[in-house]
């Protein structure tokens, strides 16, 4: 009885130390990044990012992203689709499946569900990417860790490229002059098609798709035999960051911008 005792002192003790050993070493840190980006929609036309300065005091974020993904349908609709699930089901039944599987990691009630590196790649999404006076520019080269307020317009008008994202100034609550162009992926990967053309526009071009050779894998088809004459595109905004003794990428959970419809 007394041996067993004493290998339960020994037991408590190793773990004891075991804990202090951890504890001192920092193996105990979680390296978490917070929500950010809640905001407000219109409609499916346009969105406001509200973003705080919290992940500008975080050591190891590096900055924000936004992953996109395209549905083709048939069905148009022009209220606002995150609130209606029969909708998202009449538009595109992949656009509703992701919807729903990406639900609760965007619910920030719900910390069980947390964002992986393959969270958006496994289900093809891509990073949205910008341009402005010709020039390529990463999302967080533009949504910066200091915070600020953005607004994503995708409004059907008779401009070459109406969607565009827009920075608001602080000071002022005034609408910035510079509009970045929206762009899908230039991941060397994948082909894009219309040919030279990554802008956020519905072209009937969507529709050639070819998963083995990755032509238009930002695309999702409308079904097996139907051609899609409408296009809308579902967004999430995550922060990231690199895990400082793994060096492996961290993302926090995502934030739903807006299922957006593509202008024609």
């Amino acid at each position: 009885m007394r041996g067993k005792l004493n290998k339960r002192i020994l037991s408590a003790c190793f773990f004891i130390l075991l804990s202090f050993v951890f504890f001192s070493c920092g193996i105990e840190e979680l390296y978490y990044l917070p929500q950010q980006g809640q905001g407000s929609r219109e409609f499916n036309t346009s969105a406001t990012i509200f973003i705080d300065d919290r992940l500008d005091q975080i050591y190891y974020a590096t900055g924000y992203a936004i992953f996109y993904r395209i549905y083709l349908s048939s069905y148009l609709e022009s209220g606002d689709i995150t609130q209606s699930p029969n909708v998202r089901r009449d538009i595109n039944q992949t656009l509703s499946r992701h919807f729903n599987e990406l639900e609760p990691f965007a619910d920030p009630t719900k910390t069980t569900s947390i964002t992986t590196f393959n969270t958006f790649p496994s289900r093809f999404f891509y990073k949205l990417e910008l341009e402005y006076d010709g020039v390529e520019y990463d999302i967080d080269e533009v949504i910066l860790k200091n915070g600020g307020r953005y607004i994503i317009n995708f409004n059907d008008n008779m401009n070459d490229h109406p969607v565009t994202l827009s920075v608001i100034d602080t000071s002022t609550g005034v609408e910035k002059p510079e509009k970045y162009r929206l762009l899908r992926t230039s991941d060397i990967d994948i082909t894009i098609k219309p040919d030279n053309n990554r802008y956020f526009l519905f072209n009937n071009d969507l529709n050639i798709i070819d998963e083995n050779t990755k032509i238009n894998h930002d695309v999702q088809r409308h079904s097996a035999n139907n051609d899609g004459i409408y296009a809308y595109v579902l967004m999430y905004l995550v922060a990231v960051g690199q895990n400082p003794v793994n060096f492996n990428s961290i993302y926090s959970k995502p934030t739903l911008i807006n299922i957006f419809r593509l202008p024609t």
